[in-house]
């Protein structure tokens, strides 16, 4: 039997936090691969888990814009404390240029909102095969 993949999740929108998740079953299922998910609307204690836990998530989607810390502050903390994780990361944004602007010399997977399905998957597949 293979491990779960590890996926975390950290979105303060409830809607979106739904779909996220709905879309990760869909993946894992039509891959036919084992996961658990972590899902946290608060970004403070998502920062907290990765602070902590992070090497052990395969996948870890950070939403920009959140109250308290954003998602690419949770990112630019990750460079500093965590950088073999940092490649792992997918950003949900509505406004992509935040991120490739504050980190231009840095490959990033970013889903721009509202995406669809097969964009998810392919952004996923890119960081499981990394």
């Amino acid at each position: 039997m293979s491990e779960a993949i590890k996926v975390l999740v950290v979105e303060d929108e409830p809607a979106m936090r739904k779909v996220i998740t709905a879309f990760f079953e869909d993946f894992f299922a039509l891959e036919k691969v084992k996961f658990e998910i972590k899902v946290y609307a608060d970004a403070m204690e998502g920062l907290f888990e990765l602070n902590n836990n992070g090497q052990h998530y395969q996948i870890i989607v950070l939403d920009v814009m959140l109250p308290k810390i954003s998602g690419d502050e949770i990112f630019n903390s990750l460079l500093h404390t965590n950088p073999e994780v940092v490649q792992r990361v997918l950003f949900s944004t509505a406004s992509p240029e935040i991120v490739f602007d504050r980190f231009n010399d840095i490959e990033l997977q970013v889903l721009q909102k509202p995406f669809s399905f097969p964009l998810f998957c392919d952004k996923v597949r890119k960081i499981l095969h990394n």
